[in-house]
Protein backbone atom coordinates (compact mmCIF):
# COMPACT_ATOMS: atom_id res chain seq x y z
CA UNK A 1 0.00 0.00 0.00
CA UNK A 2 1.23 3.23 -0.68
CA UNK A 3 0.68 6.73 0.71
CA UNK A 4 1.47 10.23 0.37
CA UNK A 5 1.07 13.85 2.09
CA UNK A 6 -0.23 16.71 0.23
CA UNK A 7 -0.28 20.44 2.09
CA UNK A 8 -1.54 22.86 -0.45
CA UNK A 9 -3.10 26.86 -0.28
CA UNK A 10 -6.29 27.13 -1.83
CA UNK A 11 -6.82 30.01 -3.59
CA UNK A 12 -10.38 30.23 -3.62
CA UNK A 13 -10.28 30.59 0.04
CA UNK A 14 -7.20 30.90 0.99
CA UNK A 15 -7.40 28.03 3.71
CA UNK A 16 -4.52 25.48 3.95
CA UNK A 17 -6.08 21.74 3.22
CA UNK A 18 -3.97 18.40 3.88
CA UNK A 19 -4.47 15.37 2.30
CA UNK A 20 -3.88 12.12 3.34
CA UNK A 21 -3.32 10.11 -0.28
CA UNK A 22 -3.53 6.02 -0.01
CA UNK A 23 -3.68 3.40 -2.64
CA UNK A 24 -5.54 0.86 -1.85
CA UNK A 25 -8.12 -1.68 -3.43
CA UNK A 26 -11.65 -2.03 -1.34
CA UNK A 27 -15.44 -1.65 -1.68
CA UNK A 28 -17.33 1.13 -0.26
CA UNK A 29 -21.04 1.55 -0.40
CA UNK A 30 -22.53 5.34 -0.39
CA UNK A 31 -25.58 7.00 -0.41
CA UNK A 32 -25.68 8.78 -4.26
CA UNK A 33 -27.54 10.82 -6.92
CA UNK A 34 -30.12 8.47 -8.01
CA UNK A 35 -30.92 7.32 -12.00
CA UNK A 36 -34.20 9.82 -11.66
CA UNK A 37 -33.01 13.35 -11.30
CA UNK A 38 -33.42 14.09 -7.29
CA UNK A 39 -33.79 10.77 -6.31
CA UNK A 40 -31.03 9.36 -3.80
CA UNK A 41 -29.84 5.32 -4.03
CA UNK A 42 -27.44 3.05 -2.64
CA UNK A 43 -24.44 2.33 -4.69
CA UNK A 44 -21.42 -0.24 -4.09
CA UNK A 45 -18.49 0.38 -6.19
CA UNK A 46 -14.81 -0.63 -5.82
CA UNK A 47 -12.08 1.90 -5.43
CA UNK A 48 -7.79 1.98 -5.83
CA UNK A 49 -7.26 5.54 -4.39
CA UNK A 50 -8.55 7.45 -1.69
CA UNK A 51 -7.43 11.05 -0.33
CA UNK A 52 -8.87 12.27 3.03
CA UNK A 53 -9.19 16.47 3.23
CA UNK A 54 -9.30 18.39 6.42
CA UNK A 55 -8.76 21.86 6.25
CA UNK A 56 -5.61 23.10 8.66
CA UNK A 57 -5.04 21.21 12.19
CA UNK A 58 -3.97 18.06 12.39
CA UNK A 59 -3.99 15.05 9.82
CA UNK A 60 -4.76 12.75 12.29
CA UNK A 61 -8.66 14.01 12.12
CA UNK A 62 -9.02 12.67 8.58
CA UNK A 63 -9.60 9.29 9.86
CA UNK A 64 -12.49 10.25 12.32
CA UNK A 65 -13.73 13.45 10.85
CA UNK A 66 -12.43 14.84 7.07
CA UNK A 67 -14.46 17.92 5.28
CA UNK A 68 -14.19 15.49 2.22
CA UNK A 69 -12.89 11.66 0.80
CA UNK A 70 -12.30 11.80 -2.38
CA UNK A 71 -12.31 8.34 -3.88
CA UNK A 72 -10.68 7.02 -7.25
CA UNK A 73 -13.06 4.20 -9.10
CA UNK A 74 -11.85 2.24 -12.09
CA UNK A 75 -11.36 -0.82 -13.30
CA UNK A 76 -7.89 -3.23 -13.00
CA UNK A 77 -5.44 -1.88 -13.60
CA UNK A 78 -6.07 1.51 -12.96
CA UNK A 79 -5.88 4.36 -15.80
CA UNK A 80 -4.45 6.60 -13.57
CA UNK A 81 -1.35 5.83 -11.83
CA UNK A 82 -1.22 6.48 -8.09
CA UNK A 83 1.19 9.91 -9.03
CA UNK A 84 -1.22 11.28 -11.56
CA UNK A 85 -4.05 10.57 -8.38
CA UNK A 86 -1.61 12.54 -6.23
CA UNK A 87 -1.76 15.48 -9.15
CA UNK A 88 -5.11 15.64 -9.11
CA UNK A 89 -5.54 15.42 -5.60
CA UNK A 90 -3.49 18.60 -5.88
CA UNK A 91 -5.31 20.85 -8.38
CA UNK A 92 -8.46 19.94 -5.94
CA UNK A 93 -7.00 21.22 -3.07
CA UNK A 94 -5.42 24.49 -4.95
CA UNK A 95 -7.91 25.48 -7.16
CA UNK A 96 -11.10 24.12 -6.73
CA UNK A 97 -13.86 25.05 -4.22
CA UNK A 98 -13.91 22.83 -1.55
CA UNK A 99 -17.22 24.23 -0.07
CA UNK A 100 -18.97 24.00 -3.27
CA UNK A 101 -17.54 20.42 -3.72
CA UNK A 102 -18.62 19.59 -0.33
CA UNK A 103 -22.53 20.44 -1.35
CA UNK A 104 -22.55 18.50 -4.23
CA UNK A 105 -23.14 21.46 -6.76
CA UNK A 106 -20.97 21.87 -9.79
CA UNK A 107 -17.23 23.55 -9.67
CA UNK A 108 -16.05 24.33 -13.36
CA UNK A 109 -12.37 23.56 -12.30
CA UNK A 110 -13.28 20.08 -11.64
CA UNK A 111 -15.20 19.98 -14.91
CA UNK A 112 -12.17 20.49 -16.85
CA UNK A 113 -9.77 18.32 -14.67
CA UNK A 114 -12.71 15.65 -15.03
CA UNK A 115 -12.75 16.40 -19.04
CA UNK A 116 -8.77 16.19 -18.98
CA UNK A 117 -8.14 12.83 -17.16
CA UNK A 118 -11.52 10.99 -18.87
CA UNK A 119 -12.86 10.93 -15.13
CA UNK A 120 -16.89 10.87 -14.03
CA UNK A 121 -18.12 13.10 -10.71
CA UNK A 122 -20.29 11.62 -8.31
CA UNK A 123 -20.74 13.32 -4.84
CA UNK A 124 -22.38 10.82 -2.14
CA UNK A 125 -22.40 10.17 1.78
CA UNK A 126 -20.70 8.07 3.87
CA UNK A 127 -20.55 8.12 7.82
CA UNK A 128 -17.33 8.23 9.27
CA UNK A 129 -17.09 6.05 12.55
CA UNK A 130 -16.11 8.07 15.00
CA UNK A 131 -17.86 10.79 15.75
CA UNK A 132 -21.01 9.41 13.75
CA UNK A 133 -21.74 12.33 11.05
CA UNK A 134 -21.94 12.61 7.37
CA UNK A 135 -18.53 13.06 5.52
CA UNK A 136 -19.14 14.32 1.56
CA UNK A 137 -17.54 11.84 -0.50
CA UNK A 138 -16.33 12.40 -4.56
CA UNK A 139 -16.53 9.75 -6.72
CA UNK A 140 -13.90 10.05 -9.43
CA UNK A 141 -15.39 7.15 -11.76
CA UNK A 142 -12.62 5.97 -14.50
CA UNK A 143 -14.42 6.25 -17.71
CA UNK A 144 -11.91 5.58 -20.73
CA UNK A 145 -10.63 8.02 -23.25
CA UNK A 146 -12.99 10.05 -25.51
Amino acid sequence: MRGALIKMTNSVDDGIYRASVIQRRKTVTYIGQGLIPGTKERNTIGMTAEAAIVRRGWILLSLFSPRLVVCYVSDLPPRLSFADFCDVIRVILSACDIEVLRSGKEDATLKELCRRHSLLADLGIRFSILPFRRVPHLFLLDHGPD
